[in-house]
């Protein structure tokens, strides 16, 4: 069944898969668009007649992200106009009216992205790719770069960590970007290991010290997996417990699946800290 989250926003549990985005129905005023559009047509079915049992309205538009493309099989059983790519954005926009952030580290990316309507450049790679610094600083929007390096100190992480994540600011302000327009992602599960991405999450406040604002992804991530021996559709707990430690340590956002119970999570969390 699909479970209200806003006043617009439908999610269903993800039967198919667990690491991907699992927001499911988007109701507009003037029309409602589909992510995921169903790996079948007995799916397709099925998602059909709960909408109806529900009272919720079938899609106008089913949007395939490059998460959704092994759908747009299914996708063709709805009757609805199909959407792919960065075209997304430009709906989810129209409906919304809310930020849209592009997650990429290739600047052709990026520049389809926001040339489609994206708020926020998140870039996976740190401007490895020497376009990207030109392509953010003409849109004028922010960004996150994200440390996505390897670390060969053995015995010495933190400090050689630090030192990566002042060269990945330093190289941002060299290259253009305004101080106002950075946060830094940490990168926990990319390029560390077990240990090294526990070390991250301990020491968060740490990061503080560089005077952006931090964005965190832990979200269903291998170190929760390995910490409690769950696959990735058991890991709610784990990653709850990571979001409550990171926001009382000073990240400022986190980017999560399940978006209503971190949230409540966060809420809670402020509250207690005298922030709410």
């Amino acid at each position: 069944m699909f479970e209200k989250i806003t006043e617009h926003i439908y999610i269903h549990p993800a039967e198919h898969y667990t690491d991907r985005p699992n927001i499911g129905l988007v109701v507009g005023e003037e029309k409602t668009l589909l992510f995921d559009a169903g790996n079948s047509k007995k799916h397709v079915e099925k998602l059909r007649a709960e909408l109806s049992e529900q009272g919720l309205p079938l899609p106008d538009h089913v949007l395939l992200s490059h998460w959704h493309w092994d759908h747009s099989f299914g996708a063709k059983f709805w009757n609805a106009d199909i959407i792919a790519g960065t075209k997304t954005n430009e709906e989810l926009k129209k409906v919304l009216k809310i930020p849209v952030s592009i997650d990429t580290s290739k600047s052709v990316v990026a520049s389809a992205g926001i040339t489609a309507g994206a708020d926020f450049i998140n870039d996976v790679c740190a401007l490895s790719d020497k376009g990207m610094a030109q392509v953010i600083l003409e849109s004028d929007l922010p960004c996150c770069i994200m440390h996505n390096q390897n670390i060969m100190c053995e015995g010495a992480f933190w400090q050689e960590y630090l030192v990566q994540i002042e060269k990945m600011i330093d190289n941002a302000l060299a290259n253009g970007i305004c101080c106002d327009k950075i946060v830094i992602d940490p990168g926990i599960g990319f390029n560390k290991n077990y240990q090294e991405n526990l070390i991250i999450i301990n020491r968060l406040q740490e990061l503080k010290k560089f005077g952006y604002p931090i964005l965190l992804g832990t979200s269903r991530k291998s170190v929760i997996g390995l910490t409690l021996d769950l696959p990735k559709d058991q890991r709610m707990e784990g990653t709850l417990a990571t979001t409550v430690m990171v926001v009382m340590k000073g990240c400022s956002f986190v980017r999560v699946h399940d978006i209503k119970e971190n949230k409540r999570a966060i809420l809670m969390t402020e509250a207690i800290l005298g922030r709410a």
